[in-house]
């Protein structure tokens, strides 16, 4: 674990609250501890850590602190500096040298656009562009930088985050940084983490071989996933594997350079393979996710994850005894309604939420296909159910007291062996109840989320197309409002994938949040047998 100092201190800035914040950034992915410090005296021996860090203004640092600064820098030592690190002030100018740019000005805090110029430079890899409210700093470069992003203000644009060589060390600096509404903001976390990862030395290399299981015609499933991982820097299709020729026939076609096969374990010898991706039918996620991860190969199950709560016990134990990430494919999490949602209940404009609607389906007779095969699909919950309960379970990050559930079996649609209609009610801890409804035999429509708050309430109802209904009354009268969905960002889910397996960035879709889904769901169904609620195993 690598050691850092991290200097803070000045004026206009809350150094305490955005020191902590910057601590647990770095500290949270366990490869740097953090020491915080306003002190300069503090900086009299850089030498003890592996970066500095300087989130202050430069009139706090003596001049004696900036010659040990630049020396140590010179030698090949680290340097990041954040936001306001280049102000200058009267005995500034050997800072500034080292850092390679002057603070000229700023604008008022606003959102403004942050764009990444060079996405293949090593801190912006799999970073987009991304809005910010921020102070926008006007700065001008001091000698040779390489700027890899910027935001345009006034004319111009302006550098957000540079890396420069200062003798034999590495200098990065990034602009961002005025409060909390940028410290927490994900990317910008992101590139911070790469920052001090860059300065140190560390470089991204290598890359994820990922093999498709399951190339089936239904959506054309196996080519999305494939276009998602060959359009992700970092990763690369290298086998495709399907029962049918016909269907490795056309993924040839579809991806020329992968290697097809018509078995698992023919594919699992391949050498050259790191992940499996799995496509299959439901009831054989859990048997080739195990096969793939016995073989010590990493694995992306299609949702759902499986179909029971030991299938899942069992693959994320194989995970951990092999070493290798094992997630599942909960893309919607990046749906723009589901984005807008969550950001409406983290607003706090309806208060503390305890009631959760949530309705799919209509009135419509089941396909004759193996997703209304029980015995294959696991039941009517398990398709979009699965992305249902993952949205639910997220909005409340809550411990689950217990799962009630009523499934209503046969009542129609006797030619499929799936359910007509099945509700799962989810009691948490805290006392937040939330329903998940879906149905083939709903003749009347529900919306798709209604949800209460001790201040208000959001309503997916349609009154305004691609919007939310949202009413508050944190003003102490009610106010109505509509609220758009957020642009649905699909494209996002392969790149972090490949940041967790190539940077050891966090797993965003982890096993056992996975495993939550699936539990809810199965004990929904016991409960429905037992006529009680259930209490599920595991849950805190």
């Amino acid at each position: 674990m690598k050691q850092l100092l991290l200097f803070v201190g000045g004026q206009y800035h809350d150094f305490t609250a955005n020191g902590a914040l910057l601590k647990e950034t770095l500290e949270a992915t366990g490869r740097f501890r953090v020491s915080v410090s306003d002190d300069p005296k503090s900086l009299l021996e850089p030498g003890k850590y592996s970066a500095t860090v300087i989130y202050a203004q430069a009139e706090r640092i003596p001049a004696r602190q900036q010659k040990v600064l630049a020396e140590y820098v010179k030698s090949g030592g680290a340097l990041v500096g954040l936001h306001l690190a280049n102000v200058p002030s009267e005995n500034s100018q050997l800072l500034q040298e080292v850092l390679g740019s002057r603070f000229t000005g700023h604008g008022p805090v606003h959102e403004f656009d942050v764009t990444i110029d060079k996405p293949d430079h090593d801190i912006a890899l799999r970073v987009p562009s991304f809005k910010v409210t921020d102070e926008l700093y006007s700065i001008e470069l001091q000698g040779e930088a390489e700027v890899f992003a910027s935001a345009f203000w006034q004319g111009k644009n302006e550098p957000m985050g540079y890396t420069k060589r200062y003798g034999a060390g590495t200098v990065v600096y990034l602009a961002n940084g005025h409060d909390a509404r940028s410290l927490k903001h994900p990317f910008f976390q992101k590139l911070l983490v790469r920052s001090v990862d860059y300065a140190v030395g560390r470089r991204e290399t290598g890359e994820v071989r990922c093999g498709i299981i399951g190339y089936g015609g239904a959506f054309n499933m196996g080519k999305l996933h494939g276009d998602s991982i060959n359009s992700t820097h970092g990763m690369r299709v290298v086998a495709v594997c399907d029962l049918s020729t016909d269907r490795t026939e056309q993924a040839k076609v579809d991806f020329p350079e992968a290697e097809v096969f018509n078995r698992v374990e023919d594919l699992l010898r391949k050498p050259d393979l790191d992940l499996c991706v799995i496509i299959t039918p439901h009831n054989t996620h859990a048997p080739v996710a195990l096969k793939c991860l016995r073989a010590g190969k990493s694995v992306v199950s299609e949702k759902p994850f499986c179909l029971s709560v030991k299938e899942a016990d069992a693959m994320i134990a194989a995970a951990k005894e092999s070493k290798v990430a094992l997630t599942v494919y909960h893309n919607r999490r990046y749906d723009g309604d589901y984005i807008a949602l969550r950001e409406i209940l983290q607003s706090g404009i309806i208060g503390e939420v305890f009631k959760v609607e949530a309705n799919f389906g209509g009135y419509g007779k089941p396909g004759t296909w193996w997703r209304s095969d029980k015995n294959i699909s696991g039941g009517a919950f398990y398709d979009w159910g699965a992305h249902f309960v993952d949205w639910v379970l997220n909005l409340v990050p809550q411990p689950i007291e217990s799962v009630s559930g009523y499934f209503f079996n046969k009542m129609h649609w006797h030619h499929v062996s799936n359910e007509d209609h099945c509700e799962a009610v989810v009691k948490f801890r805290n006392g937040t109840v939330a329903t998940v409804q879906t149905s083939s035999l709903a003749a009347v429509g529900a919306p798709r989320w209604r949800i209460l708050g001790t201040l208000g309430a959001v309503i997916d109802d349609r009154a305004v197309e691609n919007h939310f209904t949202v009413v508050s009354h944190t003003s102490g009268e009610g106010v109505r409002m509509h609220v758009p969905y957020k642009s649905g960002r699909w494209d996002r889910y392969y790149p972090a994938l490949a940041d967790h397996l190539l940077r050891g960035e966090g797993l965003v879709v982890k096993p056992e949040e996975a495993r939550r889904v699936i539990a809810v769901i199965e004990y929904a169904e016991r409960s429905a047998r037992s006529g009680k609620p259930e209490k599920i195993p595991g849950e805190s």
